[in-house]
């Protein structure tokens, strides 16, 4: 017998190897060989650690019949890779199922991050629609606080509304009210009684305490304690307030009268048909109130008093569509002043007419808000102080200044002589001064 390298040894007794098919068995058969040929150890992904050594052994296939490699050309050999190749397979089964698995476990624990960007698309202010106001319980509440006015001149009696500033120790009532009510009586030289009339009907007798020209106002006292339920304004402030803030007018129950508007402009100089100026008022896009309903408390969506309807008589044809109040800032100074008797201050910064930093242009300015100097009086104390028409104020007496509300506000806290710091924007640069209230001309 012919021996082949590769081929089993014939010295080999076989006793350690199982007996393989002849090779003209059925391997042998053209039709019945390996479904795969195997591959040598260098072309296969795996190899036993035995075969990756210089001299393992490498698979032949002997030739059958009819030239066909079928027949491993070694058992020992052919017995290995049987072995290597089912383990093998068991390896990459158990690997492919045990990440198949783990695959699945993660699938469905796993933890997807997500941006915290709204998923909704942002809707406009029309489409979310504005918080409603319950106008009805404003006016219940301001009720117990309004009273109707009736003086007796020589001419006749004139009417409007009052509002129940304070209450002494002593039960008198003090209210503050429209100047104008006494205006004809005062040109007169003449005015008889004074009556005020609470919410319920009852009616006692006042006196004039005083009134102050420039601001437009006047407080009575009524002389005998009120028996009738009252209370005192709940008081707000004018800072409050920006241009197309919705407010209500309320007059008292006895004349009753209510008319919602949006403030136009809170600091406004009115020319007068009697050619007299006044100026820090309230500009209220509102239908004019009639004489009768001057001194109507103008309320905010909180139903705080934020200002005085007064009954003017503008020049400007523009300006007769508009109402127009006294900041209530304004009105509890000269009320207590008046109430005190002491002489009535108008702290004074020399700027009228001045005008709100659009919020765009404030964020683009990088601001919290501002307001535009209007005109600057050049003999005023903050024409003195170096600011100009145009230029933007952004704080006064520490305080910042993100409104004409703001402003107007923070001037009337201070006092004529105070020396106080204000901040402003010109020309780009931001400056600091000091600039000295003084009494506003007329006033004093």
């Amino acid at each position: 017998m012919e021996y082949r390298p590769g081929a089993p040894d014939p010295s080999d007794d076989g006793e350690d190897l199982p007996e393989f098919p002849d090779p003209a068995g059925d391997w042998a058969a053209p039709d019945d060989g390996p479904v795969f040929a195997w591959l040598p150890p260098e072309d296969r992904l795996w190899r036993h650690p035995s075969e990756r050594s210089s001299g393992a052994p490498t698979l032949e296939l002997a030739t059958g019949p009819g030239g066909r490699r079928g027949t491993p050309a070694r058992s020992g050999v052919l017995r290995s890779s049987w072995a290597i190749a089912l383990i093998a397979g068991l390896i990459g089964a158990t690997a492919a199922t045990g990440v198949g698995v783990a695959s699945g476990m993660l699938l469905q624990s796993r933890t997807v991050l997500r941006s915290t960007a709204a998923s909704t698309p942002s809707i406009s202010l029309a489409a979310a629609g504005p918080q409603a106001t319950d106008w009805t319980a404003i006016d219940d509440s301001a009720s117990l606080s309004v009273v109707a006015v009736t003086v007796d001149g020589a001419s006749g009696p004139a009417a409007g509304s009052g509002l129940i500033f304070s209450q002494s120790a002593d039960g008198h009532t003090f209210v503050v009210t429209d100047r104008t009510i006494f205006a004809r009586a005062l040109a007169d030289g003449y005015f008889g009684s004074i009556q005020v009339t609470y919410p319920t009907g009852e009616s006692s007798k006042a006196v004039l305490v005083g009134t102050d020209a420039l601001s437009g106002l006047a407080v009575i006292k009524v002389t005998s304690p009120a028996s009738a339920v009252v209370s005192p304004a709940d008081l707000g402030s004018v800072a409050s307030l920006s241009d197309a803030t919705a407010v209500l007018a309320v007059g008292s129950r006895s004349a009753p009268s209510l008319s919602p508007g949006l403030v136009s402009a809170q600091d406004r100089t009115v020319s007068l048909v009697d050619g007299t100026d006044m100026d820090g008022l309230l500009a209220v896009s509102m239908t004019a109130v009639s004489p009768s309903a001057s001194g109507n408390p103008l309320l905010n969506q909180f139903g705080q008093v934020v200002g005085l309807t007064l009954g003017l008589q503008p020049a400007s044809q523009s300006d007769q569509a508009l109402t127009f109040a006294a900041p209530i800032d304004e009105v509890s100074r000269v009320a207590t002043e008046l109430v005190e008797g002491v002489p009535v201050s108008h702290p004074w910064l020399g700027i009228t007419d001045p005008i709100d930093v659009p919020s765009a242009m404030a964020h683009q300015m990088g601001l919290a808000g501002g307001v535009l100097a209007g005109n600057v009086s050049s003999t005023g104390p903050a024409g003195r102080a170096g600011v100009q028409t145009h230029d933007i104020i952004t704080s006064l007496d520490g305080q910042p200044v993100t409104s004409t509300g703001t402003l107007v506000a923070e001037v009337d806290r201070c006092l004529p002589g105070d020396a106080v710091p204000i901040t402003y924007l010109h020309s780009g640069r931001t400056l600091t001064t000091t600039v000295t209230i003084t009494n506003e001309p007329g006033g004093d």
